[in-house]
């Protein structure tokens, strides 16, 4: 039946007659399925390179395969199937990064669900400033980052419960 949606699930019956006028009858139960698009859930829209995360989506029944899909200028990549609901993607390049998926169960396959974007930010240098590695006792400890950039925060801890924001 071409063309065949839910409403042609059910019981189909076979019926065969012979030229003798015996009758035979055969049942066969059809279920034709709709995989709903998968929608991407992420806790954080904003990672650090290297930060692992987890793409998540709603859970189908039966026996089906996630396919984890990277949206790429040169064409999508499947990036893992898996056949748990989630996926750990680790970026290890800065950029943004745009994910969707597709169910698969036996023939059928979804549509594709709509794109989640996440954008993927360098982690900051921890360069300490040149200072003497020997100081005499009362004399001033000055501690500096090798770069100082207004938009981070900075803390400093130590011996003897040393903390600062200096």
């Amino acid at each position: 039946i071409p063309g065949s949606d839910t409403s042609f699930s059910g019981i189909y019956t076979l019926v065969i007659q012979s030229d003798s006028g015996c009758i035979s009858t055969g049942f066969v139960e059809v279920e034709i399925q709709t995989l709903v698009s998968p929608e991407i859930i992420i806790t954080d829209d904003t990672l650090c390179a290297g930060q692992p995360f987890t793409l998540t989506t709603q859970n189908y029944t039966g026996n089906v395969i996630y396919q984890w899909f990277q949206v790429d200028p040169s064409g999508d990549t499947i990036v893992s199937m898996t056949t748990e609901p989630s996926f750990i993607f680790t970026p290890v390049v800065t950029g943004n990064y745009s994910f969707y998926a597709i169910v698969t169960q036996d023939t059928c396959s979804s549509l594709p669900g709509p794109s989640v974007f996440v954008n993927v930010v360098p982690i900051p240098s921890a360069l300490i400033g040149d200072i003497s590695p020997v100081y005499c006792i009362y004399d001033t400890l000055f501690l500096s980052p090798a770069v100082i950039i207004d938009t981070l925060d900075y803390l400093w801890m130590g011996p003897n419960g040393f903390v600062s924001n200096d």
